[in-house]
């Protein structure tokens, strides 16, 4: 009867921890969707184009080679400025001389970039920094 006995106690724990497992198994099941009133479908209409598309004609040609030459020429020489003078307002002397060493191939459209920033300047601060940056460009 012991080995009974034994047997059963040590079955119990394990029957219950079957039924624990079970029961949780089955509440995470998901529930079944309520049928509730029907929903109205909204329907949209249609947008009607009024234009036809632009034509292959009624595009603007290309620019010139040396158009776009002298903008993309631009645009580098302002964005090195724009770093220059970030590395002049931050004190960063490693590379604003770096920076001023590119610059120098086109002194004088930096120097009218600097002129150009130092008369539009409104807020004190602005105008300091732009005078820093022409006296570190005349340097």
């Amino acid at each position: 009867m012991t080995a009974r006995k034994s047997l059963l106690l040590a079955g119990l724990p394990a029957l219950g921890g079957l039924v624990l497992l079970l029961t949780a198994g089955m509440s995470h099941r998901p529930s079944e969707p309520e049928l509730g009133t029907p929903r109205k479908v909204r329907t949209v209409q249609p947008v009607l184009q009024t234009s036809p598309p632009p034509s292959v004609e009624a595009t603007l040609p290309p620019a010139p080679a040396e158009q776009i030459a002298v903008a993309v020429e631009d645009a580098r020489l302002r964005g090195t400025y724009s770093n220059f003078r970030t590395a002049v307002a931050t004190g960063n002397a490693v590379l604003e001389e770096s920076l001023r060493k590119i610059l120098e191939r086109d002194r004088r459209a930096a120097l009218a970039l600097a002129e150009e920033e130092l008369r539009v300047a409104a807020a004190p601060l602005d105008r300091e920094i732009a005078l820093k940056t022409l006296e570190s460009l005349r340097k």
